[in-house]
């Protein structure tokens, strides 16, 4: 199969014109605070890469014992993206939950990603009460998801 598609040429200034009017669809995401909780560094870095393209101010945590460590003098977060089975049989509920008593505000929103698809653990994480998201996931979709989660606080 083969397909193409052809999108108009546009300019900066173009952009800038299109700015002034309105018609441009502004990045809800460009400046919030966004917590990555992974353990396997090549998907941490590649939420990094992806969430600060859309202007997000991110930090990384891999378990909950680094939450005070690495947390500590940082802006409170305006989301909590998070993979559910972590190493050392913790999961990212358990980090959620540290992170939302360091900041002593259990409304942080969160999302779970998870790779898993045994019913069990499916259903562990539905139990948490956060959106829940299966991998892979595509940048649209966690966009969408962000910015349901930002809306729904």
């Amino acid at each position: 199969s083969s397909f193409s598609v052809k999108l108009p040429r546009i300019t900066a200034k173009t952009i800038a014109n299109q700015e002034d009017t309105g018609r441009i669809i502004k990045n809800e995401l460009s400046g919030k605070v966004i917590i990555i909780v992974e353990d396997e560094e090549a998907v941490r870095q590649a939420l990094n890469l992806l969430l600060t393209s859309w202007g997000c101010l991110v930090s990384e945590l891999v378990s909950a014992d680094e939450v005070n460590e690495n947390l500590l003098g940082s802006n409170k977060p305006d989301i909590i993206l998070a993979d559910y089975r972590l190493q050392n049989n913790e999961t990212g509920v358990d980090v959620i939950h540290a992170i939302q008593n360091f900041y002593q505000d259990k409304n942080i929103p969160a999302v779970i990603i998870t790779g898993d698809t045994a019913p069990d653990r499916i259903k562990e994480a539905n139990k948490s009460g956060f959106q829940l998201v299966h991998k892979p996931v595509a940048g649209g979709k966690l966009r969408a998801l962000l910015n349901s989660a930002l809306l729904s606080r």
